[in-house]
């Protein structure tokens, strides 16, 4: 699957994944040639993704960010209409 550049995001295997020139880097999964490459040769990352090692660190510390507030949203919105639905079911209940 490709992401646009600078695009963070969780897959459907719960590994965060960033594309940078079409190169996948999984955080949680280790087992990635492309990230345990970097992670021994940090030194090759501006050759690699054309940003430094530091500002690849902090482009995934903001998208781990950005995924929390999303999911902090997701259950705002759930909350919100677990409250809508029990406020309807009690004036159903009641008539």
């Amino acid at each position: 699957m490709r992401f646009p550049i600078a695009l963070f995001m969780k897959n459907c295997y719960g590994a965060w994944c960033v594309s940078e020139k079409e190169i996948v880097v999984e955080h949680k999964k280790m087992n990635n040639y492309t990230w345990d490459y970097i992670q021994k040769h940090p030194q090759e990352t501006k050759r690699l993704l054309g940003i430094d090692y530091e500002q690849l660190e902090k482009l995934l510390e903001q998208g781990k960010l950005l995924h929390q507030r999303k999911r902090e949203k997701i259950e705002e919105k759930k909350r919100c209409l677990l409250r809508m639905s029990m406020t309807l079911l009690r004036a159903f209940l009641s008539v």
